[in-house]
C-alpha cells in the first residue's frame, strides 16, 4: 500500500491486467485534486497581483461633488484596468475626518477641496474647479472696473 493510501485508510488504485485503475476512492480524490490544484494556482495568482498592486482594496473618501470632476473618470479607469481591486467609496463633507481617516488607515486616499494642514500628510493639487460668481445686476462688481472679464 502506498503512503497516501495508508494515510487515507483506503486503496486508491487496483491492478487490472497489466495496469492500474483508480478505485472509487481514487476517482473521488482525483476529482477533488483538480479543484485543489486550481485553487492553489489561483491563490498564487492573487498573491502575485496583490504584490504588484493589481489586487486588494482601495478606499477613497471624497467630498460630495468631487465625484463629478476627474475622480469619476479615474475610478472608471481603475475598474476597467484593475478589476480585481475592490473599490470602496466613502462620501464625506468633513475635511478633518477625511484627513484623519487617511492618517489612521480608514482611507487610502482623500479627495477634498481644502488643503490639509497636517504635516504628516502630503497634498497634491489635482484639478482646479471653475466657480461662478452671481451678483445682483446693480452691484458695483457686476459691471465696469473690477468686473469679471471672463463672465
Amino acid at each position: 500500500m502506498h503512503e497516501l493510501e495508508r494515510r487515507l485508510g483506503t486503496p486508491l488504485f487496483e491492478r487490472e491486467g497489466r495496469g492500474m485503475v483508480p478505485t472509487s476512492a481514487g476517482r473521488a480524490l482525483a476529482a477533488r485534486a483538480t479543484t485543489v490544484l486550481a485553487e492553489a494556482r489561483a491563490a498564487l495568482d492573487d498573491v502575485r497581483l496583490a504584490a504588484e498592486g493589481l489586487a486588494g482594496r482601495l478606499t477613497v473618501t471624497f467630498a460630495g461633488s468631487g465625484i463629478n470632476g476627474p475622480l469619476g473618470g479615474a475610478l472608471g479607469r481603475l475598474r476597467r484596468e484593475m478589476p480585481r481591486v475592490e473599490l470602496r467609496l466613502v462620501e464625506s463633507f468633513n475635511d478633518a475626518e477625511m484627513s484623519g481617516g487617511v492618517l489612521d488607515g480608514r482611507f487610502d486616499i482623500a479627495v477634498q477641496r481644502l488643503p490639509t494642514r497636517d504635516p504628516r500628510l502630503v497634498a497634491r493639487s489635482w484639478w482646479r474647479e471653475p466657480l461662478s460668481l452671481f451678483l445682483p445686476a446693480a452691484h458695483p462688481l457686476a459691471h465696469g472696473a473690477g468686473a469679471c472679464r471672463r463672465c
